[in-house]
This record gives C-alpha cells, sequence and structure tokens, in this order.
C-alpha cells in the first residue's frame, strides 16, 4: 500500500495539478512550492522540526510520486518515521489553508487505509470546521483501527450502514447505468 494513497485524489484535486496550464516540470514544481508557501500565511513551520515548509515540499512525492519534486537536505536527513509524520503534518495544513467551510472530501475504500491515512482522517475531522468528510468503506474486520473508532465516537459524526442490494435492486441500479429501459438484463 501507498503511504497516504487513499489522498492522493484529494491532493491532487486541492493542488489542481492537472488544470492543464502547466505545461512543464518546472512550472509544476513552482506551482506547488507557491501553494505550499502559502501555508506559512496561518502557519508558521515549527523551527525544531524544519526551517520552512518549503524545504519539505518533496515530502509530496511520497503521495503524488508523478510530482518530482528534488529532495532537500532536510528531506534527505529524517528517517521514516520523521518523513511520515512531518507528510501528515504539511498535508493537514494543505488541507487546514486550502479547503474552505462548506467543503466535501468524499475518501473510499477506507477498508484499504494504511495507519496514517487513518491518522490524518481523524486529524482532519478534528480540525476542518465546517467541511464534510464522507469515509465510504466495507464493513471493518477486526482489528478495527483506533482512529476509525475516534472518529464514530465524534459528536458530529453520523454513521450510515448500507444493506446488500436485493437482485430486484441490483437490476434497477444496472438499467438506471446503463439507461436501459424495458430491456431484460
Amino acid at each position: 500500500q501507498q503511504l497516504f494513497g487513499p489522498w492522493a485524489l484529494v491532493f491532487d484535486t486541492l493542488l489542481d495539478l492537472q488544470n492543464g496550464e502547466v505545461t512543464s516540470e518546472e512550472q509544476l514544481h513552482a506551482q506547488v512550492i507557491e501553494d505550499i508557501n502559502n501555508i506559512s500565511n496561518s502557519y508558521a513551520a515549527p523551527p525544531e522540526l524544519f526551517p520552512s515548509w518549503e524545504s519539505i515540499a518533496p515530502l509530496l512525492n511520497i503521495i503524488l510520486p508523478l510530482l518530482g519534486l528534488p529532495e532537500t537536505d532536510v528531506t534527505r536527513s529524517m528517517n521514516e518515521q520523521t518523513r511520515t509524520e512531518t507528510l501528515q503534518l504539511l498535508l493537514l495544513r494543505l488541507l487546514q489553508t486550502y479547503v474552505l467551510p462548506g467543503a466535501i472530501i468524499v475518501l473510499e475504500d477506507a477498508h484499504e487505509f494504511d495507519s496514517a491515512s487513518w491518522t490524518l482522517a481523524l486529524a482532519a475531522s478534528q480540525q476542518l470546521k465546517g467541511v464534510l468528510i464522507v469515509i465510504c468503506m466495507r464493513p471493518p474486520r477486526p482489528p478495527v483501527p483506533f482512529e476509525y473508532q475516534q472518529i464514530l465516537h465524534c459528536e458530529h459524526a453520523t454513521h450510515v450502514s448500507l444493506k446488500p442490494l436485493t437482485s430486484s435492486e441490483s437490476i434497477q441500479l444496472a438499467e438506471s447505468i446503463l439507461e436501459l429501459k424495458n430491456t431484460r438484463l
């Protein structure tokens, strides 16, 4: 599993990496660095961890491998755990900076989340005010992630459990999706 893999589409969209206006790798890197530097308008980089948000930008390669930001001295010196924790902080700050109240974040296949993705989901659910986070998943199998349990127990969380469709409901859904009428499947 790719670390923070389920979040890749969220951050690809958030950073507008597929906008079509960026025609070179240099432009892409400049756009991402600008987006990351905007974090410092609201959140100072913790100097005991790293000197600036820009210095840890290459950690985004973990979640967005095609980004290809060159490593910095700061990121090269980090061990795996520090990289993961620092990336989690960077991702949370990006969410806090760019996701506005009223937005909806949809995370699918949560039953396949790695622990870092669950930790980010919990932090986002606690710190993004006015944002709806929809987490879609199959029923969890033991051991149930601690963060999942924490999210369920948040006062603002609503758990919706869907039952399997009957055969006729499945056919209706398929017909609807395929726009079939009066055709027998």
